[in-house]
């Protein structure tokens, strides 16, 4: 089955992070392979937005390796992770595992079995396009849209999705219709994705709903993203820097739609959270122990103090004694030597 590696960390003593991660047979760490890295990061308390996927045989034993870099791609620490042990740890319904670095700070690690399914419906209209024939005066243009994702290897845009065209038409409105999230944007509701509208001149070819054609003219596009479908409105179509008119969302629905690493990424943000309190807790708790210790010092030095003080007390009343002992007796010899000069 297909496993997808999720990562985070918290109480982090450095600037930045970023992460390399690799995976290997437990017993046999020469066969690696190298699942890939991580962006850097700012911040002690990283959520790594990449995800890392491989393949793994059910009842073997494999171990994740992660590197730990800092703010200037330094190596700082290592930590390892058994795939048995991550899916073992069944709690909140998600598979995770917390280990301390040794650096400092501790490292999250999450394993979601499960793909993304679904689907988006929707339905989309335009307004106030502006025309392409000309001046418009016998025809109109064809409207037809398209939908675009980025390609992952290039500045690029891909097509996954073409409309019918609407002939004649400068507010059209097309017919309800859905496609596979993962096929959109691979599941992440907030990919970037791109609506452009195309003017069909290309009547061979609007027949097999190709995109691309040399004779398509497009009339403006709109960036968007399917979480921001989901909320509807209307939208500035944009050509060349200016708005050629609008989008409107009629329906934007999500159907048989389920997300694990989604729900994932949001039961670890609650346990980065959960982490970051446990470790505000332990300082605080190491902070208290220290107030204790240095009270624990003070009150013995106040007893020493309080000894010392007695002493010094006991010392000066033996000395005012001894003074009033020393007084008495130079009364005394003051009278016997009196008594002699009497005699005399």
């Amino acid at each position: 089955m297909q496993l997808h590696l999720l990562l985070s960390g918290r109480g982090l003593p450095f600037a930045g992070s970023s992460l390399k991660v690799k995976i290997s047979p437990a017993k046999d760490a020469d066969e690696v392979i190298k699942l890939g890295k991580t962006m850097l990061v700012g911040g002690g308390d990283p959520d790594y937005s990449e995800i890392f996927s491989f393949e793994y045989e059910e009842g073997s034993s494999r171990r994740i390796t992660v590197d730990v870099r800092n703010e200037e791609k330094v190596w700082e620490c290592s930590r390892s992770f058994l795939v048995e042990e991550i899916l073992s740890s069944d709690r909140y319904g998600v598979n995770f595992e917390v280990k301390n670095l040794s650096s400092g700070g501790v490292l999250i690690a999450h394993l979601s079995p499960a793909e993304v399914v679904g689907s988006l419906k929707f339905e989309l209209a335009a307004r106030k396009l502006k025309n392409q024939e000309g001046l418009g005066i016998l025809r109109k243009s064809d409207p037809f849209f398209a939908l675009m994702r980025p390609n992952d290897d290039s500045d690029n845009w891909d097509g996954v999705y073409r409309s019918v065209s609407r002939k004649d038409d400068l507010n059209p409105r097309w017919p309800e219709d859905s496609i596979d999230l993962v096929a959109l944007c691979d599941g992440d509701l907030d990919r970037p994705l791109r609506i452009v509208i195309f003017d069909d001149n290309d009547l061979k070819n609007a027949v097999a709903l190709k995109i691309r054609s040399e004779q398509n003219e497009v009339m403006g596009y709109v960036e968007t993203t399917v979480a921001k479908l989901l909320q509807g409105g209307t939208m500035p179509v944009i050509r060349k820097g200016k708005e050629r008119g609008e989008l409107e969302v009629l329906v934007a629905e999500l159907i048989d739609y389920s997300d694990p690493i989604r729900k994932a990424r949001k039961v670890m943000s609650a346990l980065g959270r959960a982490e970051s309190a446990k470790l505000e807790a332990e300082k605080a708790e190491a902070a208290v122990d220290d107030l204790k210790k240095l009270a624990a010092k003070n009150r013995a030095a106040a007893k020493e103090a309080i000894r010392i003080a007695e002493e010094a007390e006991a010392a000066v009343e033996g000395a005012e004694e001894a003074a009033a002992a020393a007084k008495r007796l130079c009364v005394e010899l003051s009278t016997i030597i009196d008594d002699l000069q009497l005699d005399d």
